[in-house]
């Protein structure tokens, strides 16, 4: 059986970056890659 594992060091960046490509419409990036802000959404 093969196991398909992440790297344990990048589980945090990779679980960012998956987040900010399911919420792009509510989160965006910032200079930091560790820290995602609120997008000003009208309305809300």
């Amino acid at each position: 059986m093969q196991r398909i594992i992440n790297d344990p060091d990048n589980i945090v960046d990779e679980m960012l970056e998956g987040f900010l490509k399911a919420h792009a419409d509510i989160v965006e990036a910032t200079a930091n890659p560790r820290v995602i802000k609120a997008r000003n959404i009208p309305g809300a």
